[in-house]
């Protein structure tokens, strides 16, 4: 039997407004909630039975990807972002360290360094399995998806959906769930929700280009099914990166 119960009003106090931002959102907006659990369900059959170095950063990743859209549904649309942000992170350290087997991936799963997201987007622009990769991205017109930010160019993809999503995780201004709702408890708010899908959209659609490249004899079938392929969400340069890591 129960051992400690909540008060009743304690729990009314916690969980009111975001089950009534939960019913609103779901009311108006299933189509998309069952877009993003179909892919949520999608990147679990992609991580596979290999422990290889992508597997327990996907793991950890599928976690994050629950965590944002259930977030969203009940209106903590800031920490929906910012789990995001550590998808992107976990996913490109993974991808690091199966491409470029540096020491660091190792220290970093066992806790005794740190692993930085910026140094896994500089070891894979500079990466040597990679060359050809970053090389035909430039010639199509295109920053790698790792090069960092230069004078005039504003940074791979990689690193400028990432950056985006860092606003949240540090609660910048503009970007803290008062900005986001104009209130001071969850309410629904449709524009920031359309926001936070298409992240979500963009963050997957990333993510499958990273396990073509750190898995070229994985199940393709689900990785391409993790890319959205819509040129209304996302930028020429991440269509152009599936183009070149697909089967020709």
């Amino acid at each position: 039997p129960p051992s400690d119960l909540i008060a009743e009003k304690t729990w009314h106090g916690i969980m009111d407004l975001p089950d009534d931002v939960a019913i609103r959102t779901s009311d108006h907006r299933g189509k998309v909630l069952g877009e993003v659990y179909w892919l949520w369900g999608r990147w679990i059959e992609a991580t596979g039975e290999t422990e290889d170095a992508l597997f327990v950063p996907m793991l950890d990743a599928h976690d994050d990807l629950q965590a944002s859209f259930f977030d969203s549904l009940h209106g903590y649309y800031r920490t929906a972002f910012s789990a995001l942000r550590n998808v992107i992170e976990l996913m490109t350290i993974g991808t690091c360290g199966a491409l470029t087997r540096t020491p660091l991936y190792k220290e970093w799963r066992t806790g005794s360094t740190e692993f930085k997201f910026g140094t896994a987007c500089d070891l894979l622009s500079n990466e040597t399995s990679l060359i050809s990769f970053n090389e035909e991205m430039k010639v199509a017109g295109h920053q790698s998806l790792w090069d960092p930010k230069r004078a005039g160019l504003p940074g791979g993809y990689s690193r400028r959906l990432y950056r985006n999503m860092c606003d949240f995780a540090h609660s910048r201004p503009g970007f803290t769930d008062g900005d986001l709702r104009c209130s001071n408890g969850p309410i629904f708010v449709s524009r920031v929700f359309w926001d936070w899908y298409f992240a979500y959209l963009r963050t997957t659609s990333l993510c499958s280009i990273l396990m073509f490249l750190a898995r070229p004899n994985g199940d393709r079938s689900a990785f391409a099914d993790l890319f959205v392929g819509d040129p209304n969400v996302l930028p020429p340069d991440l269509l152009e990166a599936l183009k070149l890591v697909s089967p020709r």
